[in-house]
């Protein structure tokens, strides 16, 4: 081996050049297309399936509920168990949270609905109303009533003080859905044969009928400012209805079966899943504005961040998706589950969110932070490498130019040139960061020092 050092200007970085015969090692590293979310903590203590998980109001808390009979409340952020609530004689279907956080209200198989105090490990009532299993629950505005529908067919209302309960008949097929308006005036309730009813939870009084969907209605939101209902069904269509009840808008119908359908927060597109894509159409006219680029398998759950600049879906592989609402640039992914991602929200002031999944865990995970683009090669990148102390990145390839960026902001801090070598295929930094090594097509490895 012969060392041959260079004379260079001051200003230039100090080079010594080693010739060898071979290479031990080339390592090819593409610059990453966008930065992956990273999972912060994994959630487990359910023994089955998570059906249900929701942040509670203000998000210090995540509240879960399972098929081993039980409820259970979570710190979000170290993953501990706070309390168990257990009463139910079967699994939990359903689960709702009062605004103020304090009160809990959960469905389940065992034909029961029961209210609950966050704080306490007993339920504060019980009501066995139901024939059939509790499959949806809500919350009414300050809790003033509570809404169950049930596979018996029925929408129950139950009073928050003394008062009867009120039995909502008419469906005939069992309950799938339950939604109400902004300011509570008005309740919806949805069945397994796609018929929709339209209530006044004051008193009961039926409102309207629609028949919505030929099949299952597997989404029911009321517009959060305009007198609107969306519905979505397993017959593939998604429907804006107006309030006072007219003929439906329809959207295009997908190729396969709608299983999911969200709002973005001021209310004009819609986010609908189905069983190979996520699309967002126009409120208004139906129109598809968009399919989600990188959709694989069918959508089990969608959500969107609260200013509607993300949106996620997850998948029946256990799969966690990221796009931008405004293009549909993909933000990332996150292997998160060993099977169907049940549910998904964001954090309500943090950028952050928590899933459930059939696999019986529920994880919390950091959001995916917006790419950064280091602009300055002029031709193909092969390599890059980051310093020991991960301060800088340095990147190489068939321009003959080594760079180094600063990894917080991006920037470009230094640029080496190599002057008549070939092509560079590997890089390392020196184990204290003071030096950089390129390797070259032709066994030639160079050593520079690093600029501070």
């Amino acid at each position: 081996m012969v060392d041959i050092h260079a004379c260079c200007s001051r200003s230039a970085p100090k080079t010594r050049l080693f010739l060898s015969t071979a290479l031990l090692a080339v390592v090819f590293l593409p610059l990453p297309r966008f930065l992956q979310a990273q999972e912060l903590t994994a959630i487990s203590g359910h023994e089955g399936g998570v059906v249900q998980s929701v942040f509670a109001p203000g998000g210090k808390v995540v509240i879960s509920g399972g098929h081993d009979f039980t409820l259970k409340i979570w710190n979000p952020v170290d993953a501990t168990l706070l309390r168990s609530l257990e009463g139910h004689e079967g699994q939990v279907l359903s689960l709702a949270v009062s605004a103020d956080g304090r009160r809990l209200l959960s469905g389940g198989r065992d034909n029961s609905i029961r209210v609950w105090d966050v704080f306490l490990p007993d339920p504060l009532s019980e009501h066995k109303s139901h024939e059939m299993a509790v499959s949806a629950v809500l919350v009414g505005p300050q809790a003033a009533w509570l809404a169950t529908g049930s596979a018996d067919k029925t929408v129950k209302l139950l009073p928050s003080g003394e008062g009867e309960v009120i039995s909502l008949e008419g469906h005939e097929a069992a309950i799938t859905r339950l939604a109400r308006n902004a300011d509570g005036t008005m309740l919806a309730s949805a069945d397994a044969t796609g018929q929709v009813r339209v209530w006044d939870p004051k008193d009961g009084s039926l409102l309207g009928v629609l028949s919505a969907h030929l099949g299952p209605a597997s989404g029911l939101l009321f517009h959060p400012t305009e007198p609107q209902l969306v519905t979505s069904g397993m017959d593939g269509m998604i429907r804006r209805w107006t309030l006072p009840l007219v003929a439906p808008r329809f959207s295009p119908a997908g190729e396969t079966v709608v299983g999911v359908v969200r709002l973005s927060p001021d209310g004009k597109v819609a986010f609908a899943g189905d069983e190979t894509s996520l699309r967002a159409l126009n409120v208004e006219d139906g129109a598809v504005l968009r399919t989600f680029e990188g959709q694989q398998g069918a959508v089990a759950s969608v959500v969107l961040n609260k200013d509607g600049t993300l949106v996620a879906s997850g998948n029946a592989e256990g799969t966690i998706r990221f796009w931008k609402t405004e293009d549909g640039a993909a933000q990332g992914l996150i292997q998160g589950h060993a099977g169907p991602v049940h549910a998904l929200v964001f954090h309500p002031t943090e950028p952050r969110g928590v899933s459930a999944g059939a696999d019986g865990t529920i994880r919390t995970w950091a959001m995916p932070a917006e790419a950064q683009t280091l602009e300055g090669h002029t031709a193909q990148v092969a390599v890059v490498t980051v310093s020991p102390n991960g301060q800088l990145y340095a990147t190489a390839g068939a321009d003959k130019t080594v760079k180094t960026w600063n990894a917080a902001d991006g920037a470009l801090v230094q640029t080496i040139a190599v002057e008549g070598a070939g092509e560079v295929r590997a890089l390392a930094f020196q184990s204290d960061g003071a030096q950089v090594a390129s390797g070259e097509a032709g066994g030639v490895i160079r050593f520079a020092t690093v600029a501070d």
